[in-house]
């Protein structure tokens, strides 16, 4: 199955979600090893952290199958995965995570220029796209303004965090649980939001919640990458 087909599935899913509350519906569908697809859609409830994710309601339902960690090729989602997720995919072992990110499937790559001694560009590294996904304009909207709204507007869970900074970003806070370990802290931002040039993804061991340790370092490794000055703001947002 392609990746274009496996997001086809979690799109069909995403229609049978449980979403009166947020009215986003997420729809997720894991390619296992030996071919078989399994999907899963959000889940809210009333009281807002009871909530479930596309994502662990697909790998539960595996698990309950019988499926275990290393048993998952590709996991396919309608819009980018939470830090909590991120955590459950890392768990179960996932391959690879293909998600809504305007259509692009990145080329991951180290690097951005080859200089000489003397500083001169030898080499850009520059992969490009390795395909394209066709996305429904609304629907990436939907998401951008969420993430715009979450990281900009009061009540956004690391509006704080960005309070006075220079450039509008679209970024989502993250928190995983690990029991006695201590929470593990998690921040992905694309900034600018309405033209966006780079993606920053942090996370930090024992860091709490998304908006305490990982915002407020991307908030100032977005001053370096934009040339403006840095400050470190502490997030006091408690959502996972």
């Amino acid at each position: 199955m392609t990746d274009l087909e496996l997001l086809a599935a979690a799109d069909a899913a995403a229609a049978r979600a449980y979403a009166p509350y947020s009215e986003f519906h997420v729809g997720c569908a894991v390619l296992a090893r030996d071919g078989r697809v399994i999907e899963g859609v959000n889940v809210e409830n009333a009281a807002y952290p009871l909530g479930v994710c596309a994502e662990r309601t697909a790998l539960s339902r595996a698990v309950a199958e019988g499926f275990r960690p290393g048993d998952f090729a590709v996991a396919a989602i309608t819009a980018a995965p939470c830090g909590g997720c991120r955590q459950w995919l890392h768990e179960m072992g996932v391959d690879r995570v293909v998600f809504r990110n305007g259509g692009r499937v990145v080329t991951p790559h180290i690097g951005l220029r080859a200089e000489d001694q003397e500083g001169r560009t030898l080499q850009e590294v520059a992969p490009g796209a390795r395909r394209r996904v066709d996305v429904k304009p609304e629907f990436r909207s939907a998401i951008m303004s969420g993430l715009r709204a979450a990281a900009n507007d009061p009540g956004g869970t690391s509006a704080p965090v960005f309070d006075g900074f220079p450039i509008t970003v679209a970024g989502k806070t993250g928190t995983a649980e690990r029991g006695a370990q201590g929470d593990q802290s998690w921040y992905v931002v694309a900034a600018p939001y309405d033209d966006p040039r780079v993606v920053v993804a942090v996370t930090i061991e024992r860091g709490g919640f998304g908006a305490e340790a990982a915002a407020p370092a991307v908030r100032l490794i977005l001053s370096k990458w934009f040339g403006v000055k840095a400050k470190f703001i502490e997030g006091k947002s408690r959502t996972q």
